[in-house]
C-alpha cells in the first residue's frame, strides 16, 4: 500500500535540493564575471606598464581626466536648458495655463542656443596637452633615466611612453565634443517645432560644420 506522505516528502526533499543548484549558477556567473574583470585590470595594468613611464603615479593623471570629463558633461547640459527656455519662448498662455503655439515666433539660431556646450571638453583636451609635457620632464627631473631611455634599441620607446596616454585621453576629449555637438544639433532639428525654424537650420550637419548647404 502507497504511502502519499512518502511522495509529499519526496517531493519536498526534490524541490529543496534543485534550489541551490540555481544559487550555484548564479556564483558560478559571479565568479567569471570577477575573473573577466580581473582580466581586464591585468590586462590594463600590462597596457600602462609599457606606454606610461616607469614608476609614475598615473592615479592623478586619470583621476584628473575623469572629473574634468564629468564637469564638461555637466556644463554641457546646460545647452537643454537654453534650448528648454527658447522653447518655451515659442508658446503662449492665454488661457489659464493652455501651451499654445505661436506660429509668428522664431527659434533662436542653433549657434546661439548651444552657446559653446563642448568648450569643456576642449578645456579637458588643452589640459591633457600639458601631460605630454609633464611626461617628458618626469624622465629628465625625477627619474634620471633619460640616458637610458635613448640607447634603447626602440627608438620610439621614450615618445610612445610620454604621449600614449595624453594622446587617448585628447582623443576622448574630442569624441565627446563631437558627439555632444551631434545630439545637441539633433535636438535642435527634430525638437523644434518645423514652423518655428529659421530659414537656414534645414542645413546638414556637413553644411554647418563645413559652410556647405543641403537638407
Amino acid at each position: 500500500m502507497e504511502c502519499p506522505d512518502h511522495h509529499d516528502g519526496h517531493d519536498r526533499y526534490d524541490w529543496y535540493h534543485t534550489k541551490p543548484t540555481h544559487d550555484g549558477n548564479g556564483k558560478q556567473h559571479m565568479q567569471k564575471i570577477r575573473a573577466l574583470g580581473h582580466r581586464i585590470q591585468a590586462a590594463m595594468k600590462r597596457f600602462l606598464t609599457h606606454h606610461t613611464p616607469p614608476g609614475m603615479n598615473m592615479r592623478g593623471e586619470f583621476a584628473f581626466f575623469i572629473i574634468g570629463t564629468l564637469l564638461a558633461f555637466l556644463y554641457a547640459l546646460g545647452y537643454l536648458v537654453r534650448f528648454a527656455d527658447a522653447k518655451d519662448a515659442l508658446y503662449r498662455y492665454p488661457y489659464g495655463g493652455r501651451k499654445i503655439l505661436d506660429p509668428s515666433a522664431v527659434m533662436p539660431d542653433f549657434e546661439r542656443v548651444f552657446d559653446c556646450a563642448w568648450a569643456g571638453f576642449f578645456i579637458v583636451a588643452l589640459c591633457m596637452t600639458g601631460y605630454i609635457l609633464y611626461h617628458y620632464l618626469y624622465f629628465y627631473q625625477n627619474t634620471k633615466s633619460i640616458y637610458l631611455m635613448r640607447r634603447l634599441e626602440q627608438r620610439w620607446e621614450l615618445h610612445r611612453r610620454c604621449l600614449t596616454a595624453p594622446l587617448i585621453g585628447i582623443g576622448l576629449s574630442l569624441a565627446f565634443a563631437a558627439l555632444c555637438f551631434v545630439f545637441a544639433y539633433l535636438i535642435y532639428r527634430y525638437a523644434t517645432p518645423a514652423v518655428c525654424l529659421p530659414e537656414h537650420a534645414g542645413m546638414s550637419l556637413r553644411g554647418l560644420l563645413f559652410g556647405v548647404g543641403g537638407v
